[in-house]
């Protein structure tokens, strides 16, 4: 074994004159392994000192680096890390917390959490958000879906900032947009079809909002910030699109399939 000299001593481990003459003789184990992500399970369960932040830890893992491969192959540009592309188009950019975010609400059905618990993204649920069995091509669909979300989100707002919370159905956007996207989730399940394209996507939007405030507008005396950080409005919302006549949970089964 090797011995490794660390200099561990402090400039002023005594009161008076800061000294350096003082060197630490440190005895180490060094193990060796085939495992590749042995070097990010270290880091994350050793960042405590001189904390970095969960998405840097988790920017070179195996599976975020094969996403940014083929996001590349279909005009895509997927960060990785905050900004690693801010040269490019924004239209051509999907961000990792985002793109974390998007699957959150629609495919784990969480969009309460998407909205209020993004730091789980990159810490205990990453297995679960990022893995090799999406779809890259269903993931490219689904993030322009939610990009026409956005836009329609920040023309209302721009529209009626001043009355964000004060009429129609497209003000559940504003604090809402993950439960929209959650909605339409359930309403695709139930028609049986994929993310649609084109002309469709504006027309499911529509749907998804008019299900949102149908399920919500009952509730005036809420403020829509606090209702959307809320699973019970999830659950509001599956009432509302079953009719309140089917058990919630066989159609939380269906919606994972």
């Amino acid at each position: 074994m090797e011995n490794i000299y660390v200099d561990a001593c402090p400039k002023g481990h005594t009161e008076g004159t800061p000294t350096r003459d003082c060197t630490v003789e440190d005895m180490v184990r060094i193990y060796a392994t085939n495992r590749g992500d042995i070097a990010e399970r270290v880091a994350v369960a050793t960042n405590s000192q001189a904390r970095i932040q969960s998405r840097d830890l988790r920017a070179n893992n195996p599976v975020l680096k094969k996403l940014e491969l083929a996001f590349l192959e279909r005009g895509y540009y997927f960060e990785r890390k905050r900004n690693m592309h801010s040269e490019r188009d924004g239209a051509q950019r999907i961000d990792a917390l985002k793109l974390g975010q998007i699957i959150l609400a629609f495919y784990l059905r969480e969009p309460d959490r998407a909205k209020g618990e993004s730091d789980s993204i990159f810490d205990y649920r990453f297995s679960s958000i990022f893995h090799e069995g999406h779809d890259v091509d269903d993931l490219c669909r689904l993030f322009k879906f939610y990009r026409t979300i956005e836009d329609m989100r920040e023309e209302y707002i721009a529209r009626f900032a001043d009355t964000m919370e004060g009429g129609g159905e497209l003000q559940y956007l504003v604090y809402g947009h993950w439960f929209v996207l959650f909605a339409a989730r359930l309403i695709l399940v139930h028609e049986g079809r994929a993310v649609p394209e084109g002309d469709e996507v504006h027309d499911l939007i529509l749907m998804s909002t008019n299900l949102v405030a149908r399920a919500c507008s009952q509730h005036k005396a809420v403020a829509h910030y606090q209702m959307f950080r809320s699973p019970k409005t999830k659950d509001k919302i599956l009432a509302e699109f079953m009719g309140k006549q089917t058990d919630l949970f066989d159609l939380l089964v269906a919606a994972s399939n």
